[in-house]
């Protein structure tokens, strides 16, 4: 793999993160600079989604910082060119340049095509696509898509890549091991050519984790 593994949480708004990592005192509109000088990545939840905040991120971090956006999809989205997906577009203008991937979250059996997708990666304007197929009853329709497409796919711990697939790869990870969690470093280094991320989503454990894989992501020399 070409370039460094994003690591990062999913979100940054925690009140639970205080005061081990956000100081009391520290006002809720710093939380995002405070994070971004140390976690370089971001998994940001569709409901974070504003413009005034995006203009306000942009501000906040300098332009080595990576963001990856959810977004939901749903059979009348992917039929409709995504309605979501194009309210997002618009509302993450000001950070475009810093987006490495948006993530489609598949919320339902919606069925998909290649034909339907490309529409969905044209609305993406040039921005990797990478798709969670945890909550669809149609995964091989949509993995078929994925490979004609080279769109990424979303792998959730302990589920890693086994095998070289295209399209920006990300890993979810709510609570892992060590070793496992070298494996999965060692597997997006291996599988995802065009680039990955690794976001830990258990918001108790999310700051400690990511640290321990960016320490073992700069021993290991990806």
């Amino acid at each position: 793999m070409s370039g460094q593994i994003l690591i990062g949480c999913r979100g940054w708004k925690h009140d639970e993160w205080r005061p081990e990592f956000y100081p009391e005192d520290l006002p809720a509109d710093w939380r995002f600079c405070y994070y971004s000088n140390e976690i370089r990545s971001v998994l940001v939840p569709f409901g974070d989604i504003y413009d005034d905040d995006a203009r306000q991120w942009r501000e906040d971090c300098d332009d080595a910082f990576r963001f990856v956006f959810e977004c939901p999809i749903h059979s009348s989205d992917v039929a409709n060119r995504g309605g979501d997906l194009q309210y997002l577009m618009r509302h993450i203008q000001p950070v475009i340049s810093r987006t490495a991937a948006i993530l489609i979250s598949v919320s339902d059996d919606g069925e998909c095509s290649a034909s339907n997708l490309q529409q969905l990666s044209e609305v993406a304007s040039g921005v990797p696509l990478c798709v969670d197929l945890s909550g669809t009853k149609n995964k091989d329709q949509w993995l078929t898509a994925l490979k004609q497409l080279e769109v990424g796919q979303v792998w959730r711990s302990p589920c890693v890549p086994s095998l070289p697939f295209e399209g920006f790869q990300v890993s979810l990870v709510e609570d892992a091991e060590l070793p496992t969690l070298r494996k999965i470093l060692e597997s997006l280094n291996t599988y995802a050519p065009r680039g990955a991320a690794v976001f830990f989503t258990n918001t108790d454990t999310a700051l400690n984790m990511a640290r321990q894989a960016r320490s073992m992501a700069e021993i290991m020399g990806i």
